[in-house]
């Protein structure tokens, strides 16, 4: 099946080249971070040309992308999107990797459009029902838990190859990959802090240094549950709650430059040329990496294709295209 991103080119102008988004004057501390943290990006790279915009426009067009965007939903995508970039460009003092197989280009394509979706993103944050701001406050908790337990446990492991690795088998572990991202993040992590408790009196009194200890793996589960619980009571069909077409534009062009990404890092460690591992979380991964057949090798090293659109995705941005 030839792949739905490669159609005619958009007949009419891009919308979010025409309607470009509003930054508010008031914006929330998170969002505010995000946007510095992304413009620390982009200044690493060479400023993308009108060139660069039209070529990317003209290839995955409007109708495209807005169909794409229904099939997830922006918090979730925009989420993913920044963990993405955050692996790109590891270092607190914001140097990207040396080799990522990622060009110079899609990275800052890449991060421009993410900037956009935070933006849009923002534009619905305010007014949230009160199941919503529920939840809102239940992420935030399970968030501060999760750096406060990970920067703890960080400090006590130090530079021990064997408790790290422990560790890490835990927090790469493809476990709850059905729940909410962060609920995930955090009962990971809870398991392999209580994994690293039971390894032995050294590592257990390490932990205890720093704070860690079974208590503290009890208010990662509490935390992550209390999140799920919130999640699960969440109001539906609720306006605040839908993303807007706007924002499902916007979101469609960031789930293409995903999948380019992911492409080009998979075929790059393929090569042996780079050692970043690049997952999709549970809100993006039925479009970026969906299940089914093995590909073909060939189809494999297709990176410079859009989104694998598969299942719902498909049938939509399929029909936006024979419109």
């Amino acid at each position: 099946m030839s792949d739905p991103s490669k159609g005619k080119a958009a007949r009419t102008p891009s919308r979010t080249k025409q309607q470009p988004p509003v930054e508010a004057a008031v914006m929330r501390a998170t969002t505010l971070a995000n946007l510095a943290e992304l413009a620390h990006m982009a200044a690493l790279y060479p400023a993308l040309t009108p060139l660069d915009h039209d070529t990317f426009d003209a290839r995955y067009d409007d109708a495209y992308c807005e169909a794409l965007g229904t099939t997830t939903k922006a918090r979730g995508t925009l989420k993913d999107a920044l963990a993405w970039l955050r692996m790109m460009h590891p270092s607190a003092g914001g140097r990207a990797r040396a080799e990522t197989g990622v060009s110079a280009t899609l990275k800052a394509l890449f991060i421009e459009w993410t900037r956009r979706l935070q933006v849009e993103v923002e534009s619905i944050a305010e007014g949230l029902p009160a199941g919503l701001a529920e939840e809102a406050s239940k992420r935030e908790a399970a968030k501060a838990r999760h750096r406060s337990v990970r920067d703890a446990v960080d400090e006590a492991l130090g530079h021990n190859a064997n408790w790290i690795t422990v560790l890490r088998s835990h927090l790469d572990s493809d476990k709850h990959g059905e729940l909410d991202v962060d609920v995930a993040r955090l009962l990971r992590l809870a398991s392999g802090v209580k994994a690293l408790l039971a390894l032995h009196a050294t590592t257990r009194h390490a932990l205890a240094n720093e704070g860690v200890t079974d208590a503290t793996v009890q208010a990662c589960n509490d935390d992550a549950l209390a999140l799920e619980a919130a999640i699960k009571a969440r109001p539906r069909g609720g306006g605040a709650d839908r993303d807007t077409p706007a924002m499902n534009l916007v979101e469609g062009r960031v789930l293409v430059l995903m999948t380019q990404v992911f492409r080009a890092v998979n075929k790059a460690r393929a090569a042996k040329r780079t050692t970043l591992v690049l997952r999709p979380g549970a809100a993006t991964r039925r479009v970026i990496q969906p299940r089914g057949p093995r590909k073909s090798a060939e189809a494999e090293d297709n990176t410079d294709g859009a989104a694998p659109a598969d299942g719902a995705a498909s049938k939509r941005a399929t029909k936006a295209r024979t419109r």
